[in-house]
């Protein structure tokens, strides 16, 4: 057998590597209403799976959108489905709810296609696809775990005095964005208003930033007293575009986040386990089995009174030392 050149061998590894996910365009109903979206899966699917949802600019395309931000380069190491919504013409509609009962819409969808994870679902947007993000966050919290618009803020609201609870936000904006200027749209103090919401207003400020990439900028981070976080990434070298070097940023901020605590998902997968036995103990057939004897045995072992929590663990390590 003969062996390939490795310049041969390289070019065969980058191809591969760069086809590790699937991409299908799916229609939906929404008010009676056809709308579109692409959606770009792991190569491996499973269940309980977290979704970005992805918002265009105006006058732009899912096509556009993706090929711009690249969020498809890591879904397959960080596990994740994205759905890129499609508008309805040029715009959005960044004053009703027509395009907030599409996103609403395209949560049950991959729901029912893929069974994702409810609790880990997060919003990311381009310009007007950013201005559709601040117009609906306050009635998405709870769905959405954590938001990320980048080069776009509703200029005409201020969500901040809507919000119900702490949110969770990321906002990347160019220094040199021609579109959605800077400082003539006030970008910083407008993130700085969302990060109000939290209880807290002193940020920790990371200067020469680099997410690792071509391009650097100024991090700051505001941490609520009340809960939530919000970041506002302001970079260097980029303008009114999407940037593919955002999309690790965003992702490494937003999967964080869940609309729910790990100590609140272990309880309700503990509650269906429960559920289960109950079920299963009614049909002898079932209570005879091996995944019976073994889900009570571990039903009786992970009892959650007798789990220990990260705090207590935690708490033990520090009193040690």
């Amino acid at each position: 057998m003969k062996r390939l050149p490795i310049f041969l061998f390289y070019v065969m590894v980058c191809v591969l590597s760069m086809h590790a996910y699937k991409k299908v365009s799916i229609d939906i109903k929404v008010n009676g209403q056809n709308r579109n979206m692409v959606v770009f899966t792991p190569n491996v699917i499973s269940k309980n799976m977290p979704l970005m949802i992805v918002t265009h600019g105006m006058n732009q395309s899912p096509e556009y959108q993706y090929d711009a931000d690249k969020f498809y380069n890591i879904i397959d190491t960080e596990k994740f489905i994205v759905a890129y919504l499609r508008s309805d013409g040029n715009t959005w509609d960044i004053g009703g709810t027509k395009d907030q009962n599409f996103v609403i819409q395209t949560i049950d969808e991959m729901y029912s296609k893929y069974e994702i994870n409810k609790n880990r679902i997060y919003w990311s947007g381009f310009s007007m696809g950013s201005m559709l993000i601040y117009h609906c966050i306050a009635d998405m919290q709870d769905k959405i775990a954590a938001f990320a618009p980048t080069s776009g803020i509703q200029f005409s609201e201020q969500p901040w005095t809507k919000c119900k609870k702490p949110v969770n936000l990321i906002h990347c904006h160019a220094y040199g964005d021609d579109v959605f200027g800077y400082e003539q749209y006030g970008i910083h103090n407008y993130v700085e208003n969302m990060a109000k919401v939290n209880g807290n207003t002193t940020p920790v400020v990371t200067k020469g930033y680099n997410p690792g990439s071509w391009y650097n900028g100024d991090k700051e981070v505001w941490t609520g007293t009340n809960g939530g976080v919000v970041e506002l990434f302001s970079y260097n070298n980029g303008g009114h575009w999407p940037m593919d070097g955002n999309a690790k940023e965003i992702w490494n901020f937003c999967k964080q986040f869940s609309l729910q605590t790990l100590d609140e998902e272990y309880k309700e997968v503990y509650e269906k386990a429960q559920s289960l036995i109950i079920d299963w103990k009614a049909t002898p057939d079932m209570a005879s089995t091996t995944y019976y004897k073994n889900l009570q045995k571990a039903l009786d072992t992970y009892a959650p009174e007798k789990m220990e929590t990260d705090a207590q663990k935690n708490h033990q390590t520090d009193t040690a030392h």
